[in-house]
């Protein structure tokens, strides 16, 4: 894995004030902009074997909306959510 993109990092770029309107918005990201300008390349990853207090922590105390998970090898095996999370915790209720 070499990086990852959030939703923070497509807010991180306005197009807005550059141009007027969606359409031009959409050429631009179309045509000239690609994924390596966009994506965190310093990721933040979390083992399968963690716990979910621990995902929980992660993501609360970096602010995150998800984790990459990975396993002994550092291969990508999943990624966990703050979805993911609320589902878990209404299903011990």
């Amino acid at each position: 894995m070499i990086g990852i993109i959030s939703y923070k990092d497509v807010l991180k770029t306005s197009f807005s004030d550059r141009y007027s309107n969606q359409k031009e918005t959409d050429q631009l990201l179309d045509h000239t902009v690609s994924v390596s300008d966009f994506m965190t390349k310093d990721i933040i990853t979390i083992k399968e074997s963690d716990t979910v207090k621990h995902a929980t922590q992660m993501l609360v105390e970096r602010t995150f909306n998800a984790l990459p998970v990975v396993d002994s090898h550092q291969d990508l095996v999943g990624i966990i959510t703050s979805h993911d999370l609320l589902v878990f915790l209404l299903d011990q209720y």
